[in-house]
């Protein structure tokens, strides 16, 4: 219900006001999958702000030209001190319009174990793998079997823009499972 004698006609008025008032007030407004970003600004700039204090990064932040944008900062993190090094991942896209920022979409999942495996990202690149030939974004990382003397090796993520975010693609990464470099997998 409305306070007093306020209308609803009168409640939207006041909050298109209000809406209006800090649009021209020079105050920036962000919905929760906006990342705020400033001319000249860095992707290592950008991604310190998503970090928190329990957090690192696995990977230092790269800007790629993605089929979802050519300005694309992928930023990898995980948490600090921790036996669980699997990465979570954000792909921000810049947004066109009058206030510079970045719609914040997360990546899937890794689905190994928490824990089991001491993950070491190596990479972060666009490749056109498979069959398709498609530009994907791909992550390659480096393993090892939490106390196992012998059971390391390579692998990738590969993630594939789907109009609405970032899908994995694990029989693209299976094609490439075990190899070492990002010209390896570009090949």
């Amino acid at each position: 219900m409305f306070r007093g004698s306020q209308s609803p006609v009168g409640a939207i008025c006041m909050f298109l006001l209000a809406v209006g008032l800090i649009a021209g007030s020079g105050v920036e407004a962000y919905g929760s999958d906006e990342v705020p970003c400033h001319t000249g600004e860095r992707p290592a700039d950008v991604s310190k702000r998503l970090l928190t204090d329990a957090t690192e990064l696995a990977h230092p932040a790269v800007e790629l030209s993605l089929p979802s944008s050519r300005q694309s900062v992928v930023v990898l993190s995980r948490l600090r001190n921790d036996v669980n090094t699997n990465y979570q991942g954000w792909v921000l896209i810049r947004t066109e319009g009058p206030v510079c920022s970045y719609r914040k979409f997360a990546l899937p999942a890794m689905i190994e174990p928490p824990g089991l495996f001491d993950i070491e990202v190596e990479a972060v690149f666009v490749a056109a793998v498979g069959p398709e030939r498609q530009r994907e974004l791909v992550v390659l990382y480096r393993y090892h079997r939490n106390g196992a003397e012998q059971d390391n090796g390579y692998g990738s993520y590969i993630y594939r823009w789907d109009g609405a975010g970032f899908v994995s693609q694990p029989i693209l990464a299976d094609q490439v499972a075990g190899m070492r470099t990002a010209a390896a997998i570009r090949t």
